[in-house]
């Protein structure tokens, strides 16, 4: 006999949340959120900020906010993640598309895509035409990926990516550095920023290690012409680190937590 309950109750906990998800998409219970990214060059406490990564939150029925890492490893396990980057594309799409006047201020937005999404050739083209359908310009947009998420179907993301890119959108490759192939297909992937993983900033201010990783990565990243964005800026004293060795972007609680997309209005 072997104790299997800890895995019993994982799948079991899993299989609840895709209960949760699929009423959550058919009552509407999502919520667009948003965090600055802000140029390191050119902070300015209080100022509209130049570039916003939405996040998506589930609302439980009691109203209740659940962050993605809570459910999105069930949604994708189950095949429900290409329902909510749908939701993701069309809900932001549209918002900013009645928000025109914030999105001319705005230099970029960044989405969210899964492998899920990313593999699938007929959602991709789903997602290319409720960008169009809005009139979103696709030189503001980006959508961020990761490695792993890339690597599902390379041919299929790659040849998205390429088309996109042709039209104007960005893309990010996110958590890098998370993986142990990561410089090996930062060659191969189309991309025009490199989001350093937050692994490597958190402890940035007292940790020689975690400076010598993302100073490498930096340093590599604008080597082949990538822009860089430090997530997890949670201090002064991190932000003063990346700063120090010339990060582009930075994101995290020190400029700003996550905030109901609707706010970005408050900013005027």
């Amino acid at each position: 006999y072997q104790d299997r309950e800890p895995a019993l109750l994982e799948r079991g906990g899993e299989m609840r949340w895709v209960s949760l998800i699929s009423s959550a998409l058919d009552d509407g219970r999502f919520e667009l959120f948003y965090q600055p990214i802000v140029e390191v060059a050119a902070v300015r406490a209080e100022s509209f900020p130049s570039r916003v990564e939405c996040l998506l939150r589930m609302i439980s029925v009691d109203g209740a906010r659940i962050s993605p890492s809570e459910f999105f490893p069930a949604a994708e396990r189950y095949s429900l993640a290409q329902r909510l980057d749908r939701w993701v594309v069309r809900h932001a799409c549209e918002w900013f598309a009645e928000n025109k006047n914030l999105l001319r201020d705005l230099e970029m937005v960044s989405l969210n895509l899964s492998g899920a999404s990313l593999s699938d050739q007929v959602v991709l083209g789903d997602l290319a035409k409720e960008v169009a359908r809005f009139g979103i310009p696709l030189d503001q947009l980006c959508f961020e990926i990761t490695e792993t998420s890339a690597i599902t179907n390379l041919n299929v993301a790659i040849g998205f990516m390429n088309d996109m890119r042709s039209k104007g959108c960005r893309f990010a490759l996110d958590d890098f550095g998370s993986g142990l192939s990561s410089f090996g297909y930062l060659r191969s992937l189309p991309i025009d920023l490199l989001k350093i993983d937050g692994s490597f900033i958190r402890d940035i201010a007292t940790d020689a290690i975690d400076r010598a990783m993302v100073k490498s990565i930096n340093e590599v990243g604008h080597v082949m012409g990538k822009k860089t964005v430090a997530e997890f800026v949670e201090s002064e004293a991190i932000f003063e680190r990346i700063a120090g060795l010339g990060v582009d972007y930075a994101q995290g609680y020190h400029f700003g937590e996550p905030q109901p997309l609707d706010t970005l209005s408050t900013f005027r």
